[in-house]
């Protein structure tokens, strides 16, 4: 819906106050007061903020676009996760009109007058014209046209570089930009210093040279379609005839193009960038070869512009080019034969603003890109390109400019005159009307393009069935130069309810399977869980996985599982790595088809995002395997608004360079609604919500919490986000937990809502409480790196909720690389527990002694549990890795010393009698072990290190995850241990309820829960105290 002219409010300003749109403008002296605000006017900061967060949705949708805001709010949160660690320094330079011009205001807004519809209305752009000597007053450069430059800003500091922008005021001349530039380079001193610089930023760039910053000496420059030798767009801005000009004076109810023309030409900015006399006829700095009609510059701007385009350094060999072509683009212009107007000619020889042979530079590094002049800082192609020649001065993700061909002058296929353009311009009767939201973002199209796909670029994939709503496609082919052919099918339904030789779904590092592949492994039974669940596929970035699907009842001879990775690492290459490793493993197992959904959608983008990045790993994979053929595949989405955003994007690719010389036939249809759900498998598992945390540590050495949260659901989601934390006092608190622990209930709530603040990011805590709040009561799975583990997660406490009393807490260790767990299928179908209690073997713990005896007593009113004890000198190495190996028990329960092995954790383990070590490395050979095994630490002083007796470690809590470590890596299943010395109270509740959950058949997680809340009961901390990793859903007997 369009947005209509913001009115000023009432305010006193007597005779000065505006009052409507037939009166003058204010003089530029004066600045008037500031109309209501508008998506325009959010400062970048704060419009970054938002997009990371997902404030202002409404605002940001009217700024960026649906399709815009949905790709840069994934990639502000990606950004937001992802430490550019003291990667160099890069300033983003934007190009002609990209940034806003206006006054200051109070945050999160600002006054701005370019470039807001509103303000054109009011006739405030006389503001802009600059005073004598080019004074531009008090309007100042206030950001950059976010819509044009937010993506590559992002993109870059996802790839690692510490990228920013730097602003300025476009109107002014080269050299004063080029002094500013430069002091803003050297500003941190010692820092090197590369440029990306886009149209008129490229030429700002060369003026710094002429100041020698010192932090460039080491640095690239690579510019984006900057006219090198000029343009013809400032001349069409001085004559008041270009598109830009045309669009402000629709809106604009007080300066006609003339008078809009006059306010252009006054800015030397514009001047400087016309058309170099070196390469073409007409020399444009001569006013004899202006038109004697019309607007034109005067003779002494004219001069000084000479001057500072013939003064402007040439790019050296730090500068690396990248240009745009195939674009109608006006490439040289004359006087008519009257010398009343100028005539243009036009030919596809650049990048729409900029000639091909006016953007190349003899001698320098060149490559060409499909994107047009103002869309090339948003195409995600450039990006990558950029991020890969300021890593190694060399790029392969866009083809090189041939500098042998050199470049010709182009032959014009048109030409255009002044009066013609002219015409095109709306009559005063039609100009002043309210835009449109998308009327708005592309007004400066030409410049700095908005990020969504125009109209024209999906036009002709599409048929209208006359409804206006475009119907399904059938056999739409798309004519190539045929190497390869593809059949596609975008089919509205699930993957499980078409044929093809396999299903592709994708799983995330420590995730369990979700939305489809949840689907599948329903129809399988349960297979896939299982396997996972045995950790026997890792899920690691771009691992595909092949399985039969045997005797199923099931669409698809196999399925493909393809790793995403982790979460908290996920950027848009690895879906593209993935996609290629997809389709690589298609080809050369010589499947004839395949069916896929888009994976990685979850991951704060969109459906479409996900399907463009698939497709093209999927096409540079046909394009490097010898031989490949493949006859097509089947793209699925159940939802039908998805569905409908799926189809958009794929006729714009389809219309676009991405199939390269592949030959696509396209069907599109919807499978009906299926009569009957099968349930081939057993009944669905709750769905987890997923935090996944990591630490990072800058180059000044702060640290920081990045966390990720996984959404449950068929349209789950990732919300991601940052938070600076104290590391020294993250130690600390660990130490005092372990020494006092969390005596009452209430402490441990208290404890657990600051522990909340101090390391969670406001937007994780807000999605978490959300999520983990209502009837369901999902689980919550913690999934952390080592760093992150010395944090007690099961404390947390998020407003009312503390996750490990109300779906359960467990945790999952995202630090190395664990074996395939190995417990005995038997045991976990025979009814009871087979325990193996472990007893202080060294003798020398009375506190060991004591809780043997406490389960003992307790234990032996279950006869349910067949308890075998093993006492002081009975628990011998070898006696324990028999027992461990005999597939005899299902819970191995250990009272006594443990041993802490700092450098290398996979030797921690327990002490045996005679001081030998049990460690998790000692049963990776072993065949069968216990599916549990419970570590509870009554006293702090039974940790060990290398070369020690006896001592209390001052790693508590990494202790306890490096014993969890070191026994799952040796493939048992599930460890449960504590933080810190339990009473006996507590212990004595939390051990009753947890033994008897497990005896009625209750999976961990529950049994945990049942303990933990037993506990609470007493009113004591130590409900907080336990701590699974491993399986909430794992079963050790079957009731």
């Amino acid at each position: 819906m369009a947005r209509p002219p913001r009115k000023a409010p009432a305010r006193r300003r007597g005779k000065n106050a505006r009052s409507g749109a037939g009166r003058a403008a204010p003089p530029p002296a004066e600045r008037p007061v500031p109309l209501p605000p508008s998506p325009i006017d959010m400062a970048d900061d704060a419009v970054e903020e938002a997009l990371r967060t997902g404030a202002q949705p409404g605002l940001l949708e009217d700024l960026f676009g649906p399709a815009g805001y949905a790709e840069l709010s994934q990639l502000a949160r990606q950004a937001s996760t992802r430490s550019v660690r003291g990667g160099e320094r890069v300033l983003i330079l934007h190009g002609i009109m990209g940034s806003k011009l206006g006054f200051p205001g109070t945050w999160p807004f600002q006054d701005v007058v370019w470039i807001d519809p509103a303000d054109i209305f009011g006739g405030r752009l006389a503001l802009l014209r600059l005073g004598p000597a080019g004074d531009p007053g008090r309007v100042r450069s206030l950001g950059v046209l976010l819509a044009a430059y937010l993506a590559l800003k992002l993109r870059l500091r996802i790839a690692g570089h510490d990228a920013e922008f730097w602003h300025y005021d476009w109107r002014l001349g080269l050299d004063r930009l080029g002094a500013e530039l430069a002091r803003a380079i050297d500003a941190v001193p010692g820092r090197t210093t590369h440029l990306v610089a886009h149209s008129m930023g490229g030429l700002v760039a060369r003026a710094a040279l002429r100041h020698r910053p010192r932090n460039l000496q080491e640095g690239r420059i690579v510019t984006l379609g900057t006219p090198h030798f000029g343009s013809y767009s400032p001349v069409q801005a001085f004559r008041g005839v270009h598109s830009v000009v045309n669009k402000v004076a629709l809106i604009d109810t007080r300066h006609d193009p003339a008078e809009l023309a006059g306010i252009f030409g006054t800015f030397p900015g514009l001047l400087e960038m016309m058309p170099s006399p070196r390469l073409r006829r007409l020399d444009l700095f001569d006013p004899a070869s202006w038109p004697a009609r019309g607007t034109r510059p005067d003779a002494a701007m004219l001069a000084a512009a000479r001057k500072a385009q013939t003064d402007l350094p040439e790019p050296d060999d730090r500068f690396l080019l990248i240009v745009g072509n195939g674009h109608e683009t006006v490439v040289d212009a004359r006087l008519d034969a009257e010398k009343d107007e100028f005539v243009y000619d036009l030919a596809p020889e650049g990048d729409g603003t900029v000639p091909l042979d006016l953007a190349v530079v003899p001698g320098r590094p060149t490559w060409v890109t499909a994107a047009g002049h103002g869309g090339m800082p948003n195409s995600a192609s450039v990006a990558r390109a950029v991020d890969t020649l300021l890593a190694t001065g060399r790029t392969d993700e866009l083809p090189v400019f041939d500098a042998a061909r050199g470049v010709r002058r182009a032959v014009a296929a048109r030409s255009v005159s002044d009066s013609a353009l002219a015409a095109r311009i709306p009559p005063p009767a039609q100009r002043g009307r309210a835009l449109a939201a998308r009327e708005q973002r592309s007004l400066l199209a030409e410049f700095a393009a908005p990020p969504e796909p125009t109209a024209e670029s999906t036009a002709g994939a599409r048929r209208d069935t006359g409804d206006g709503t475009g119907g399904l496609l059938s056999n739409f082919v798309v004519l190539r130069r045929q190497r390869q052919r593809l059949d596609i099918d975008l089919v509205c339904g699930s993957i499980t309810d078409v044929r093809a030789d396999a299903y592709v779904i994708g799983a995330f590092r420590n995730v369990a399977p979700g939305g489809a592949a949840a689907a599948v492994d329903q129809e399988l039974g349960g297979a896939l869980s299982q396997l996972i669940e045995r950790r026997m596929v890792s899920g690691e970035a771009g691992e595909v996985t092949c399985f039969p699907t045997g005797r199923h009842r099931f669409g698809a001879q196999s399925v493909i599982l393809a790793g995403l990775g982790s979460v908290t690492e996920y950027v848009d290459d690895v879906l593209e790595l993935v996609g290629e490793n997809i389709m690589r493993t298609a080809l050369l197992t010589r499947l004839d088809d395949f069916a896929i959904v888009p994976i990685g959608a979850a991951t704060g983008g969109t459906a479409a995002g996900a399907l463009e990045h698939l497709l093209r790993g999927f096409v540079r994979a046909l394009a490097t395997v010898p031989g490949g053929r493949l006859r097509g595949l089947t793209i699925c989405e159940l939802d039908a608004d998805r569905f409908a955003e799926l189809r958009e994007t794929f006729h714009r690719l389809l219309r676009s360079d991405l199939f390269g010389e592949v030959e696509v036939t396209l069907n599109e249809r919807e499978l009906p609604a299926p009569a009957v759900t099968r349930a081939t498998g057993p009944a669905p598992l709750r769905q987890a919500v997923y935090l996944l945390t990591r630490q990072e540590v800058a180059a000044d050495g702060r640290a920081s919490v990045v966390a990720s949260v996984l959404t449950a659901g068929g349209k789950a989601a990732i919300v991601q986000g940052r938070m600076p934390v104290d590391d020294t006092a993250l130690d600390q608190q660990a130490r005092a937990l372990a020494r006092r622990g969390l005596p009452l209930a209430r402490d441990a709530d208290r404890f657990g809502a600051t522990l909340a603040k101090s390391v969670l990011a406001p937007e994780i805590r807000e999605v978490l409480a959300r999520e983990l709040a209502g009837p369901s009561q999902p689980p919550l799975v913690v999934v952390h790196d080592a760093p992150t583990s010395r944090i007690p997660w099961e404390t947390l406490r998020l407003g009312e909720i503390s996750p490990a009393l109300a779906g359960g807490l467990t945790h999952r260790y995202d630090g190395g690389v664990l074996s395939v767990a190995k417990w005995n299928e038997e045991r976990a179908r025979t009814p009871g527990l087979s325990m193996l209690l472990v007893v202080n073997p060294t003798e020398d713990l009375e506190g060991a002694e004591a809780e043997g005896e406490r389960i003992q007593v307790m234990l032996s009113r279950r006869p349910e549990i067949r308890l075998t004890v093993l006492h002081r000198k009975e628990a011998r190495r070898n006696t324990l890795i028999e027992r461990f190996q005999s597939g005899e028990y299902d819970v191995v329960h250990y009272a006594g010393h443990a041993f802490f092995d700092p450098d290398n954790r996979g030797r921690s383990g327990i002490i045996c009698a005679g001081e030998e070590v049990l460690a998790g490395a000692d049963l990776a050979a072993l065949r069968q072990l216990p599916s549990l095994v419970f570590f509870n630490a009554c006293e702090a002083a039974r940790v060990r290190r290398p070369g020690q007796q006896q001592e209390a470690t001052d790693q508590p809590i990494r202790s306890t995850v490096s014993f969890a470590e070191s026994f799952l890596a040796g493939g048992v299943a599930n460890y449960l241990g504590t933080y810190w010395p339990v009473g006996d109270a507590g212990a004595a509740a939390f051990a009753d309820a947890f033994y008897s959950g497990l005896l009625r058949g209750d999976p961990l997680g529950r049994a945990l829960i049942d303990g933990r809340a037993k506990v609470r009961e007493r009113n004591l901390g130590d409900w907080a105290n336990y701590v699974l990793y491993g399986n909430p859903e794992f079963r050790l007997t079957p009731g």
